[in-house]
């Protein structure tokens, strides 16, 4: 029986020795909200997240309303002001400060309204490959290749990637009215804040092409930084490591004007 106690007694020292010896993580100050594109959820960057909390950040990926594992919730009465609201009482109620807010393609009509309302709590703006509005213009303004009207059925569209017979998750048909309503950016304090703008280069584009894009031209214009990843535009889901090394770099990016 002494023995037995002795034996378990080491098993605990080993423990709390291996406990202590363990890498620490740095926790850092900067909290990552990161917004998902039209169609899809939250659960679309779920490996980032995880990616950026091992690196000791937090990081939030909130579900936009009628989308992802809310797309119960979808009907005609979801806006854009509704998903604006998401995001800012995402930030409000988590009461988050620092915040490095990202948004991926449609997400930057969302990330546009949040920094228009709250440009208090933000510390960095990251555009994914995203939509970049003037004050008035609406998501649909800015898209290529918009589908036909027979596309939108009971107030959702039914994009060409949609794939239905495709397990869970996956991409959802959206909201239409989030579309179509113009987003506010009119806030002085919005427009000081830092931001870098990263377009994604599928293979065979040259970055001379992609930069014909006018969401890149606006950026531009804005005196943001310019950043470039290749892939195409949903590559962070092939590239986690480097696309988490890539969002924490542009932590320095200062804009030019």
């Amino acid at each position: 029986m002494r023995q037995l106690i002795l034996s378990l007694f080491s098993i605990l020292i080993c423990a709390c020795s291996s406990d202590n010896n363990s890498p620490k993580i740095e926790a850092k100050n900067e909290t990552f909200v990161l917004v998902h594109g039209s169609t899809g959820g939250g659960w679309d960057w779920k490996t980032i997240a995880q990616k950026l909390e091992a690196k000791g950040y937090k990081a939030y990926r909130p579900t936009l309303t009628g989308l992802g594992e809310r797309m119960h919730l979808a009907s005609e009465s979801v806006t854009l002001k509704t998903h604006i609201d998401d995001i800012v009482n995402t930030i409000i109620f988590e009461d988050l400060q620092d915040v490095v807010l990202t948004g991926h393609s449609y997400g930057g009509a969302v990330i546009t309204g949040v920094i228009n309302e709250i440009p208090e709590r933000i510390k960095h703006v990251i555009f994914l490959d995203a939509f970049v509005l003037d004050d008035g213009m609406t998501a649909k303004d800015a898209w290529v290749n918009w589908p036909t009207e027979d596309a939108i059925i009971d107030g959702l569209v039914n994009f060409s990637w949609l794939k239905p017979e495709d397990g869970f998750p996956k991409d959802v048909p959206h909201p239409y009215n989030t579309l179509t309503q113009p987003v506010s950016y009119d806030n002085p304090k919005a427009k000081m804040l830092n931001v870098s703008y990263v377009a994604f280069i599928p293979k065979g584009m040259t970055q001379q092409t992609r930069a014909e894009d006018p969401s890149w031209i606006r950026a531009q214009d804005r005196g943001w930084t310019i950043r470039t990843f290749p892939g195409d535009h949903t590559v962070y889901r092939d590239e986690p490591d480097a696309f988490t090394k890539m969002l924490i770099e542009a932590l320095k990016d200062t804009n030019s004007k």
